[in-house]
Formats: structure tokens, sequence, C-alpha cells
């Protein structure tokens, strides 16, 4: 039933069939508890599929500790199947905002899998990949993006080695492993190999969607939408907006024939698809497009606020970004203010999932305070998103210290227009101290929001009246900005 969209009658069947085998197992434990702990797995997917993150992480908790006491009392039996639930537990330490645990579970479960795969190279060698492709994303969430792309780049090797020899198999899973790598080839600033990967997936589904397109049609889309933003970030804006037509078009069909089960990856895909129309000079379609996303995302936030309001929050700022465009600030401004509101009371009830959107949320909507004239407003909200960002970062600097930098300098802009020059000039100067190490350690990742820095830095200064270091740090910026285009030129 979850496969057709029809996630509530799912959810209703599977904790129906979970309550009773907690009663089989209660009265005969050694037959009944391993079905108890496949059943809880099974529990906590619907649980998540209908808005539930933090029951379902309570559920494949239990699901857990079931298969590691059978495990120690059966190792050779049940060490796959904790393998496989510690992989599902990752999934929802990080869905409930916690990706230090996620990247721990995620470890343990690619260590028993290599001790597996070395003893039973041919049965455990697939398990082996899965894990190691969901341990890339835990690192990569984790501020370690140099061990995300190590490990993604295993993990694709080795899905390579086996759809050489059993193609039927095993593409779908390279194909599903490529778009991976890509996003960790784009988090290393290696934006020409991400683009390289995501077309090679892209071509893998297609193939793959023209042999049995029931099947695959829908990864094609996926993969079309991963493919148009690798586009975009090489430049190639007009591509970026094909890619997004098309997977729209097919996520069109899909919602038609099963609305239940496609409208939300229609709204994903009409989100991206509004901001490549306005990179490409069409911001009136984007605003079209945005609005016809957030009502999508209205209509199914109201019938599961618990699934879709997140998504709803989501799409609100894209639109509020639009309707600026558009030259339409006021609407702009609700509409930011809408989304805000939304994260607030997520975060409320699960800060360690929410409080980063909330941050990301409240910058947006300074600028769209600023937009209106509302500039101590602004100030107040761009500061409040900074001590969200301080506070992430203290606690995790690898993942939040990029947000830190980029919330400091939208701050810096903030003080500035309230005339309070001397505290901007130091959050800006912060910003690019921070910047300054992250693209000693990852250039190409970093380089245009240094640049960006850079820029806010130098015409602040300018304005103090300092316009011999404004001079300095410009002379900097166009040197970041010289060696960005000599490294483009390269992978070109």
């Amino acid at each position: 039933m979850a496969n057709i969209g029809r996630h509530d009658e799912a959810l209703k069947a599977v904790r129906e069939a979970t309550k009773l085998y907690r009663t089989l197992a209660e009265h005969n434990p050694g037959t009944y508890t391993p079905n108890l702990a496949s059943s809880l797995n099974n529990l906590a997917g619907s649980q998540a599929e209908n808005g539930q993150p933090h029951d379902a992480l309570q559920t494949v908790h239990e699901a857990t500790n079931l298969y590691r006491t059978l495990a120690e009392h059966n190792p050779a039996v049940y060490t796959p199947d904790l393998a496989r639930s510690l992989n599902n537990l990752a999934i929802y330490l990080d869905s409930n905002g916690q990706p230090h645990k996620a990247l721990q579970t995620a470890q343990e479960a690619v260590t028993i899998r290599r001790k597996l795969a070395k003893h039973n190279p041919a049965v455990y060698t697939p398990d082996l990949a899965r894990s190691l492709n969901n341990l890339a994303i835990y690192l990569d969430s984790n501020g370690q993006p140099h061990k995300a792309l190590q490990t993604a780049q295993e993990a694709t090797n080795l899905y390579r080695t086996l759809a050489k020899h059993n193609p039927a198999a095993y593409t779908p899973d390279l194909a599903v492993c490529l778009i991976n790598l890509a996003n960790r080839l784009a988090d290393n600033g290696q934006h020409h190999e991400a683009l390289q990967t995501a077309q090679e997936a892209t071509n893998l589904y297609r193939t793959l969607a023209k042999h049995n397109p029931a099947a695959y049609t829908p990864n094609l889309a996926r993969s079309l939408n991963n493919l148009a933003i690798y586009l975009d970030s090489n430049g190639q804006p007009h591509k970026a907006l094909q890619t997004a037509q098309e997977a729209v078009t097919i996520r069109r069909k899909l919602a038609k024939h099963n609305p239940a089960a496609y409208t939300p990856d229609l709204a994903v895909s009409l989100n991206n698809l509004a901001i490549y129309l306005d990179s490409n000079g069409q911001p009136h379609k984007a605003l079209q497009t945005a609005q016809e996303a957030t009502n999508l995302y209205r209509t199914l936030a109201k019938h599961n606020p618990a699934a879709y309001t997140p998504n709803l929050a989501v799409s609100l700022n894209n639109l509020a970004n639009r309707l600026a465009d558009n030259g339409q600030h006021h609407e702009a401004l609700q509409t930011a203010q809408e989304a805000t509101n939304l994260y607030r009371t997520l975060a409320k009830h699960n800060p360690a999932a929410y409080t980063p959107n909330l941050a990301k949320s409240l910058n947006n909507l300074a600028n769209r305070l600023a937009d209106n004239g509302q500039h101590h407003e602004a100030l107040q909200t761009a500061q409040e998103a900074t001590n969200l960002y301080r506070t992430l970062a203290k606690h995790n600097p690898a993942a939040y210290t990029p947000n830190l930098a980029k919330s400091l300098n939208n701050l810096a802009n903030r003080l500035a227009d309230n005339g309070q020059r001397h505290e901007a000039l130091q959050a800006a100067q912060e910003a690019t101290n921070l910047y300054q190490k992250l693209v000693s350690e990852h250039f190409q990742a970093f380089s245009g929001s240094f640049a960006t820095t850079l820029e806010t830095y130098a015409s602040i200064l300018e304005r103090s009246g300092n316009a011999k270091e404004a001079a300095r740090i410009r002379q900097e910026r166009n040197a970041v900005l010289k060696r960005m285009k000599e490294m483009e030129e390269d992978d070109a």
C-alpha cells in the first residue's frame, strides 16, 4: 500500500502485524522475537513515511536492541540482520537531528559488513557497498567531506564490479551510488566531476527506464533533478532548465496516474524548476511555478501535516525569493514570515532536527525585512540566525562553521544598514577569518562564498572611510576570483 501512496493504510496494517508478533514473542520468544524485530523495522519505515520521525526512531531502536541480543546468542544467523537494522537506525537518527550518533551507527554497520564480506564476499559485498553509501552521507553531514568522498568512491567501485558481472541485478544500485558520489564530489568543490558522475547516473536510468518504464521512470526523474543542479553549478543554466523541465514533465504524468504516490515528487521538481527559470531570466514563470509547488505542499500538509509541513516551509522560502525577484516585496515578506513561523513550531518540538532550518529561514526573513525598509527588525532577525548558528557550530564545528560564516556575512550587511559600522566590520572580519580557514582546506567548495564575504568586508571598510584597506581586500578578492576561473578552465 505504501508503494501506491496509501501510507496511512500501510501504517495501520504493519502496526497490527507488529502487535500480533509482540504477543506471540511474549509467549514464545525463541520462535517469534526475530519476526517481531523484522516487523518493527517495517513499522519504523511506515511511521517515517507518515511524518512520525520520532516514533520511527524509537521503533527502530527497539528492533536494533532485539537484533543485538539475538546476534550475541547466535552471531552466525543474526549478525547480518543486526547490520541491516543499524543501517536503518542511522537513517532515523539523522532525520531526528542526531548526525553524530547517525555517523557512529553507520560506522558500526560498515565494520560488521566488512567482516562479513571478507569471509563471504559473494554474499555480503552488496550489503557492504550499501552501508558505505550511507556512511558517506553521514560523514558529509558531520563536516567530513573528504572522508565522505573517499567512502562514496569505495561504494561506487564495489557496485561497478558487481554491475560488470551481473548488470541486471546491480546496475540500479550503481546508478543510486553514482548520484551520491556526485553529491560528495560537489561538496568537495569538484563540480565538473560531479556533473560527469550525475550524467552517468542519468544515462543509466534512461536505459533502465527504456526497458522497464514502470519500475525506473520515477528514478529517471529523480536523477534528472540532480543533474539539473550540477549543470547549473557548472555554468550551464539553459541546459539545467531543460533538464528540470523534463523532470517536471515526467512527474506530472506520474502524478496524474497516481497522485497519492507522486504529487510530493512533482512539488519537489516544481520548486527546483522555479529556481532555474529565475536564473534563466524568466522571473514571472519562476513565480508561477513556485506558487504551484507551494499550493501542492499546502494541500499535502493539510491532509498530513506531520509529513509535509517541513516541505511546505522550504517551498514558502523559495516562493518568498521568487516574489522578491518580481518586486513583490510585501508579499515576499509575508511568505518568508510564514515559513519562519512554521520552522519555529517544528524546532520547538524537535530542536535537533529543525534548528538549522530555522536559522536558514531567519536569514532569508532578514533579507526580506531589509527589502521592505524594516532595517531594525532585519538586524534583530539576522542576529537571531547568527546566534543559532553559533550554538550549532560550537557543538558541531565541522558541519556548521560554513553556515555561521554565511550568517555573519548577512549580519554584517544588516549592521551596516543600521549605521553600526564598527560592529559590521567586526562581523565581516569574523566571517572572513572563518572563510580563510575553510578555503585553506577546501578551496573549491568555499571560494565563491569567500569572494562574496570579501566584497562585503571591502564595502563596509569603504563606507567607514578606510579606502586603503578596502582596496587591499578587493585585491585579495580578485585573486580568489582569478584562481577560481583558472580552476574552472582546467576542469573544462
